[in-house]
């Protein structure tokens, strides 16, 4: 008997952009610190004032003193946000869909933003009296931006509104997304 393959569940990736582009920055600042240290240590033979007095200053101080204790705790707080942010889970990148009734409990169904907000896109851009249009997904909520000649545009509105709801409730999705629509 062979069994029916079944994908594996989804995995909630953490959103590892705020760490990332904290230390790029503090990698980038240290980089930049090393060329123009180093590029003064070629052009004079010695090193920078400030990178001096930084050097003097670090070798003078003790394990006990309060600036050791100050940089440890800094440097702690920065390590801990960091752990943090790594772990926690980011946005997700689409809309959840209700399973079908011979779907087992377990599974989530998932459409992304772009599959979304390009199906509808498409979908506007057939309709009489669209000449073009632009969706976008924030948060719970479709922006949608049509571009038309009619005379009367808030009675399209309401009908474009209206239309674009019932369309993304035949999706089935587990929360209902509220429709704006916004003609020029």
């Amino acid at each position: 008997m062979s069994k029916q393959y079944m994908s594996p569940p989804l995995v909630r990736r953490p959103s590892r952009t705020i760490p990332m582009t904290i230390l790029a920055v503090v990698f980038v600042a240290a980089g930049v610190m090393a060329v123009i240290a180093a590029i003064q240590r070629l052009q004079h033979g010695s090193l920078p004032q400030w990178m001096a007095w930084a050097r003097g200053r670090m070798a003078t101080v003790t394990w006990l003193s309060d600036t050791a204790l100050t940089v440890a705790i800094v440097i702690g707080v920065i390590a801990l946000l960091l752990l943090i942010w790594a772990f926690t889970p980011g946005r997700t990148s689409g809309v959840f869909l209700k399973p079908g009734a011979d779907a087992p409990d377990n599974r989530e169904i998932v459409m992304d933003n772009s599959d979304l907000t390009g199906w509808l896109s498409r979908w506007l851009n057939d309709e009489d009296g669209v000449a073009s249009s632009g969706v976008k997904r924030r948060g719970n909520t479709l922006k949608v931006t049509v571009e038309t000649d009619v005379k009367d545009p808030e009675v399209m509105r309401e009908q474009l509104t209206a239309r674009i709801a019932d369309r993304v409730d035949s999706l089935g999705l587990e929360r209902s997304a509220k429709v704006e629509v916004r003609l020029r």
